[in-house]
């Protein structure tokens, strides 16, 4: 750990009856010497044999000890070598950077085909090869023979991870790019003992296998063959663009990372990933919606204020390990921050897109924005603007529309709920040339408690009251999901509710006051941003805001949500 590293001895002491007592576990503190320095130690592993010599201009020779090493990989890059709690060398150099994980593999020995005829003499048995492998901050899987672990001593295969990556699939955008840091590694024999397989983790939420097929070739690491096991968002962001596919068990995600991802409900691994440039200032975004009931677009809300379009390219439908399935199909210039006109001086300041959500004929776009505005986008004229919502004093955080098409129901960050009227447009706006109407606010929203919501999303409803405790605020429940059932007569419906606890609950619907949750299912470890239920009515999903983690639950009945 931080400036230390521990030594811990197990022991099972014998009580007088001659029984084994309780285990006792004694730590004993590593002690540099005068040959290292005190920085942060990051991994550890233990070894049976080392080059001796701290100088990497003299050959040592191989030191071996019957209680084995312990070598720890080091901050700036070293790996340090202890006998019992003492230092006894540094192997300098071994990463460019945090030497982040060691893992120690013992071959298998290769397979021999024997002489049918018996006519040649067994071959002796060769000596079976101990591995090193260590992975670092500077994007390196390296090998040593432990033989030959030491200074100065040759690496016998290495494999940079942004170069395999780069062979299965699109990169990352520019900001997020980076090296990806390898953070675990763990090891196998494969091909009969002629081959290694290791399973690599890295910073960049990728865990990928890479396969050397022959160890005895020296260009066995320039053949490796990778393959991506699970791949998501990453980055010091947080992730909550998420929906689902309106005619397939899929779903997209889209966070600050400004990766679009579309994935499969059955695989962990993305069908389909595009990288979503945006400005300088402001990186991705957190809002994601498909269009009409075959998905064909998908609309993207960035935090620079732009709303992006995508698209399917034709005969990419369906599955493939990498962006080409998808390309950007729209972008509309960064929204102008209402309020900073009416400064004094008036200002102009780009307002971030914080919201969209397609009508159910995938006609009109809206989109919330952090001025409180919500604009309305005409689809099929490559996304003109052709209409304004104004009146929220914060920002848009909830946006829902009617199954008619008519009633647009919105809510801000204050806990506001807005209805507006899309048939009535606000007297005398829209005159100018450059300017969109503004549609009108209903004053009196009791008499839209029969109107029917195409997709709920705004837990601020009175079919919605039993899921807030009384005294809780609406922080509490960030989004939710709401499926009336199958139909009349076959059964009632259920919502589940996103919590900032963490936890995705499952409500009857409609949820009155007084209701318990039929379920509640944890495994987020943050805050849960959003949540969906798949086309099916088979699977849910949520994303978790800062974990940067989608969870897919199996839904059976009302009464079960099990990941």
């Amino acid at each position: 750990g931080e400036n230390h590293v521990m030594f811990w001895h197990l022991s099972f002491p014998e009580l007088p009856s001659g029984e084994a007592g309780q285990p006792l576990l004694v730590g004993e503190r590593g002690v540099l010497g005068d040959k290292g320095v005190t920085q942060t130690a990051l991994s550890a592993c233990f070894i049976d044999q080392v080059v001796s010599s701290d100088d990497a201009d003299q050959p040592g020779g191989v030191t071996e000890s019957a209680e084995g090493f312990a070598v720890t990989g080091m901050h700036n890059g070293d790996v340090y070598v202890w006998v019992g709690a003492q230092l006894l060398s540094v192997i300098t150099g071994v990463h460019d950077g945090p030497v982040l994980c060691i893992s120690r593999l013992h071959r298998a020995a290769v397979d021999v085909e024997e002489d049918p005829d018996g006519l040649t003499a067994p071959p002796p048995p060769a000596e079976r090869q101990v591995l090193v492998v260590t992975g670092g901050g500077d994007g390196l899987v390296r090998m040593w023979d432990e033989k030959h672990f030491g200074n100065g001593s040759p690496v016998v295969h290495q494999v940079n991870i942004d170069v395999l990556m780069g062979q299965t699939m699109v990169a990352r955008t520019e900001k997020h790019r980076g090296v990806s840091s390898v953070q675990s590694v763990a090891c196998r024999d494969v091909s009969g003992g002629r081959g290694v397989e290791v399973l690599v983790g890295t910073r960049r939420n990728e865990l990928l296998t890479i396969t050397l097929q022959d160890m005895a070739s020296p260009a066995a690491a320039d053949k490796a063959v990778p393959r991506v096991v699970a791949l998501g968002h990453s980055g010091e962001g947080k992730l909550g663009g998420l929906a689902m596919h309106p005619a397939e068990d899929a779903f997209a995600t889209f966070g600050d990372d400004g990766l679009l991802v579309e994935w499969a409900l059955g695989s962990a691994r993305p069908r389909a990933i595009l990288p979503i440039p945006s400005g300088p200032q402001a990186s991705g975004g957190r809002a994601v919606s498909y269009r009409g009931p075959d998905g064909a677009d998908i609309a993207l809300a960035l935090h620079s204020g732009e709303v992006v379009v995508v698209r399917r390219r034709e005969g990419a439908s369906g599955a493939g390990a990498s962006g080409a399935g998808l390309e950007e199909k729209v972008r509309r210039a960064a929204h102008r921050d209402a309020s900073a006109a009416k400064e004094t001086p008036p200002r102009q300041r780009d307002s971030g897109a914080t919201v969209a959500r397609f009508d159910p004929t995938g006609t009109y776009l809206a989109v919330g924005f952090d001025d409180g505005t919500v604009e309305l986008l005409l689809a099929p004229e490559d996304y003109r603007l052709v209409g304004r919502c104004s009146g929220h004093a914060d920002t848009v955080t909830h946006i829902d529309w009617a199954t008619d098409g008519e009633i647009l129901q919105t809510a801000d960050a204050s806990f506001e709920v807005y209805f507006w009227n899309l048939t009535l447009q606000v007297p005398g706006s829209g005159a100018g040339p450059d300017s969109a109407p503004e549609y009108q606010r209903f004053g009196t929203p009791i008499l839209l408690h029969r109107r029917e919501w195409a997709a709920q999303s705004c837990p601020l409803a009175w079919t919605l009251q039993g899921m807030f405790v009384p005294g809780q605020e609406g922080e509490g429940i960030g989004a939710i999901a709401v499926d009336r059932g199958p139909g009349k007569g076959k059964g009632p419906g259920f919502v589940l509710s996103a919590e900032a606890s963490g936890a995705v609950r499952m409500y009857k619907f409609p949820c009155a006051q007084g209701a318990k949750p039929k379920v509640t299912a944890k495994g987020h470890a943050s805050a849960v941003a959003s949540v969906g239920m798949s086309c099916s009515r088979a699977f849910a999903v949520s994303v978790g805001g800062a974990d940067l983690s989608a969870l897919v639950w199996n839904i059976r009945g009302t009464g079960h949500l099990g990941i």
